[in-house]
């Protein structure tokens, strides 16, 4: 009997630890508490969510880009887990896959314009996403563009 309160007297601060640990396990999707707005004035696609607070979710939308580039405008904050954007072409061909960063604006690989689709996926994100696209016509002269 000594040795089993010994025992529950030294894992007493590990269970502690661990039920500390897991106090953000509630997994949560996007909601009404998140304010998601989705827009696509004067062609430009732009995406928000706020309030993210442990989120594993995926969204998906259209746009149609009439251009073989667009610029992607990140102006996100995400502190906790990672929101993965992924763009592609009205073919299906990835022109854009990467998480969501804070004050980056880069260019998509060259794709076919027409419907492309935007994809986002939350995997356990806190913070806020915003994040737009604006059609090219062509790659800005300080830009190679990616893959080329």
């Amino acid at each position: 009997m000594k040795y089993s309160k010994r025992w529950a007297i030294a894992l007493a601060p590990l269970l502690l630890a661990t039920l500390v640990a897991c106090e953000d396990t509630i997994i949560k999707v996007i909601g009404p508490e998140n304010d998601e707005a989705v827009s696509t004035t004067d062609g430009v696609f732009r995406y928000q969510s706020w309030n993210l607070d442990n989120v594993h979710d995926r969204r998906i939308y259209t746009w149609n880009n009439p251009y073989p580039y667009a610029m992607v405008k990140h102006r996100n904050f995400v502190h906790h887990g990672t929101v993965l954007l992924t763009v592609r072409d009205s073919r299906g061909a990835l022109v854009d896959s990467l998480p969501v960063e804070w004050e980056l604006d880069e260019p998509t690989s060259e794709g076919r314009p027409g419907i492309w689709t935007i994809q986002f996926e939350y995997f356990g994100a806190r913070g806020r996403v915003d994040t737009s696209l604006e059609p090219l016509q062509e790659l800005p002269a300080t830009s190679s563009g990616k893959g080329q």
